[in-house]
């Protein structure tokens, strides 16, 4: 239970004497405080489960586990380690002090009390626990207020991308099937490649949730070219591109709309160079759209195979399509993300 119900203002006292536990008593009532004590350590900790204190005042010198050592239990604890602890004995000498402080007390009452000196120290360690609550109150509201924000804006970034999807899938049917087959591989491939030393670094949770949805819309150039009759002179890399950084200012920071730009302009990018519109190579090339590649002529590989060969099983198609990728590994495709994708291939889905 929490020593703040009703405000109240609980401060437990341990000691072994009788008399100390009266005086104090006394003294915490007289300043507006609600005392418990304990005889013993084992006391304490028995009565800390039913009553959690803001201040504890602990006796040094107790027989069977004296405060040094309940001190060090206290502050091991992830229940109890925050809540302040004020040694109280007569003598102390200048190394039993250090190590108190040591083992996380907050200050030290000798004995024999006096009200004032008790009155001072008990309110100034219990204004600073509560300040310190109230900003760890505080600090946990505000955590969860920007992680719900966060989350919010990741929805609306993810329906500002799914619109875009619906739109293109809409004036383009038939590819819709062959797409989310292809964004559902590259998925796989870029869980796979997060356990890579290469590319482990480039590889986590919003990368692999992003290239999900972004894959889809890496032809959404296209829309242009069709709304002019299939005639123009602009690349649909490059109208795919200004038409995704056109909506950008509908979500900054969006990682998935910075995906789909990097993929609508660079997936059809060869490792050597010699791929449009740019002529980027290697490393250059966005890992998202490396990814893309692979996977995007693994499908068109898959169902070309297929479509030639109705008797051929979906392993043999399989086995023909990643023979054709690896041959052109390292020219046009990513030599270490090749190997990968081999390795798991069999893991790929293939539509029938």
């Amino acid at each position: 239970m929490d020593g703040m119900i009703n405000n109240e203002k609980v401060v437990l006292v341990v000691d072994d004497l009788f008399e100390n536990l009266l005086i104090l008593k006394k003294m915490l009532e007289k300043c507006g405080y609600t005392p418990i004590t304990a005889s013993s350590a084992k006391d304490a900790l028995d009565m800390m489960k039913m009553k959690m204190p803001e201040l504890i005042l602990l006796d040094v010198y107790m027989p069977e586990m004296d405060g040094f050592e309940l001190c060090e239990i206290l502050k091991n604890d992830v229940n109890t380690k925050d809540i302040p602890i004020v040694f109280i004995s007569a003598g102390m000498s200048n190394e039993d002090k250090v190590k108190g402080f040591n083992l996380g007390a907050v200050d030290f009452i000798n004995k024999p009390f006096a009200l004032e000196e008790v009155s001072l120290r008990v309110d100034n360690h219990v204004q600073m626990y509560e300040m310190r609550k109230s900003t760890e109150e505080y600090n946990k509201k505000l955590n969860k207020m920007v992680k719900e924000h966060v989350m919010r804006i990741k929805e609306e970034q993810k329906n500002t991308i799914r619109a875009l999807e619906k739109m293109f899938f809409f004036h383009f049917p038939e590819k819709e099937e062959s797409f989310k087959n292809m964004a559902y591989n590259c998925r796989f491939l870029a869980q796979a490649l997060e356990f890579s030393d290469k590319y482990e670094k480039q590889i986590n949770t919003t990368f692999i949730e992003s290239i999900g949805e972004a894959v889809l819309l890496h032809n959404i150039g296209r829309l242009s070219a069709k709304n002019a009759n299939g005639v123009g002179h602009v690349p649909h890399e490059q109208c795919g591109v200004e038409f995704l950084k056109d909506l950008s200012f509908l979500s900054e920071h969006n990682e998935m709309l910075q995906m789909a730009i990097d993929v609508a302009k660079c997936h059809n990018e060869r490792w050597d160079g010699t791929g449009r519109p740019a002529g980027i190579k290697g490393d250059d090339i966005p890992l998202s759209a490396r990814i893309l590649s692979v996977c995007k002529r693994f499908e068109s590989e898959c169902g070309a195979i297929m479509a030639g060969n109705n008797e051929l099983s979906i392993d043999d198609a399989r086995e023909k399509a990643v023979a054709i990728i690896a041959d052109e590994a390292g020219t046009t495709y990513d030599p270490d993300l090749v190997k990968i994708f081999m390795q798991v291939s069999r893991q790929l889905s293939i539509l029938k």
